[in-house]
């Protein structure tokens, strides 16, 4: 079930024909907290899904497949392994 927020973002994405004119780095963020049940304004660029934000690999790899779902891309798995933190991948959704 998707949440207001994330209703939101994928609404934006209609509304602007891309997330190019939405802060990656923020929709990692609140999908992140989503999931995590945290503020998306503890979260940092830096942080680490598992040793940091304390998230399973299964929830790591669940907030990912969502992401890709809300970018409109396809995220490989062995590209997925090596995602481990916030700005890994919000820089891999910026490039795409």
């Amino acid at each position: 079930m998707k949440t207001k927020l994330l209703m939101f973002i994928m609404f934006a994405v209609l509304v602007l024909g891309s997330l190019s004119a939405v802060d990656e780095l923020q929709v990692v963020k609140d999908v992140t907290a989503e999931h995590l049940n945290l503020d998306p304004n503890n979260i940092d660029k830096s942080d680490h899904f598992i040793f940091d934000l304390g998230a399973t690999n299964f929830q790591r790899l669940k907030i990912i497949d969502e992401l890709a779902e809300i970018f409109e891309i396809d995220i490989p798995d062995e590209e997925a392994e090596n995602l481990t933190t916030v700005g890994n991948v919000s820089a891999y959704l910026a490039k795409d």
